[in-house]
């Protein structure tokens, strides 16, 4: 085939004028139009049945908790760029080669709460993200807590975010920010939406099963372990520098108030078990 010009085909082409601002302006005028919409429509709520919550703008649930968590870490992440470093990390903890590993750990204990959840949901004849709801699941995680995916995302894999990236911005936004909107608005509106469905079901095991962990003493056992798991990574450093006292100092200190915490729990227990019997009664 030839794909030479001829002078006439030359000629037009040449006569051929630039497509004007005013065509350019209305044509990316269409553009971000039709991008809006796109956008509001994929955004909005769409209607559910009566055992389904609505999620979208103008919905029960306005954002979908996971776009949300992205949303604020994009955030927490461009505040980084843009703004002065602002650690959150001992510099002994500061290297990529121990954030990570902790990140991977914490990602994959994420992702086996949210694969137990799912399970125990199945067996419940429903699903995650907000799915049509039969009745109430209360196998797997769920014996333990009503929110275990939101718990896991809060404790979980907000906190390895954070270590991964060592920043203030991103716990602010993720670990508060985006906790907040959970506690505060998602979790309220789904208490509310499943007791007006379930009835006495939900609010049987509303009575039975906190809403996050089980204790307050597992918030505080939580806390200490962190608090620990920071202090024997300080440690490690100086057994490293050859200081190995401190580090066996540390390890006792650890084995001695593990006993005291194991010695708070069983109480707590003791006292629940009490509760229940007395209930029986």
């Amino acid at each position: 085939q030839d794909l030479r010009l001829s002078p006439a085909q030359l000629r037009a082409d040449t006569n051929r004028q630039p497509p004007s601002p005013c065509n350019t302006m209305d044509a990316a005028r269409l553009m971000f139009v039709a991008s809006k919409g796109r956008l509001a429509s994929a955004l909005e709520a769409i209607p559910t049945g009566n055992n389904q919550l609505s999620v979208g703008l103008g919905g029960d649930i306005p954002i979908f908790p996971p776009l949300f968590f992205m949303g604020m870490l994009f955030i927490g992440l461009l505040l980084k760029l843009v703004c002065p470093a602002v650690p959150v990390l001992p510099k002994q903890l500061r290297a990529l080669a121990v954030r990570l590993p902790v990140f991977l750990v914490m990602v994959g204990a994420f992702v086996a709460t949210v694969k137990l959840s799912e399970q125990a949901l199945a067996e419940a004849q429903t699903k995650v993200n907000f799915a049509a709801v039969v009745k109430v699941a209360t196998g797997g995680p769920y014996q333990f807590s009503r929110n275990p995916i939101y718990v896991a995302g809060m404790m979980v894999l907000g906190p390895g975010l954070i270590v991964l990236f060592n920043s203030a911005y991103v716990a602010l936004t993720v670990g508060g920010i985006a906790s907040a909107y959970l506690v505060l608005w998602v979790v309220p509106v789904e208490e509310t939406f499943l007791t007006g469905l379930l009835g006495a079901e939900y609010v049987a095991f509303l009575g039975s099963t906190p809403r996050f962990l089980p204790t307050t003493i597992q918030y505080f056992l939580i806390v200490l372990v962190v608090a620990h798991s920071v202090e024997c990574a300080v440690k490690m450093s100086l057994f490293k520098r050859h200081k190995e006292n401190s580090m066996l100092y540390h390890l006792a200190m650890t084995l001695a108030w593990g006993f005291v915490y194991w010695a708070q729990i069983e109480k707590e227990d003791k006292k629940t078990g009490d509760k229940n019997v007395k209930k029986g009664d």
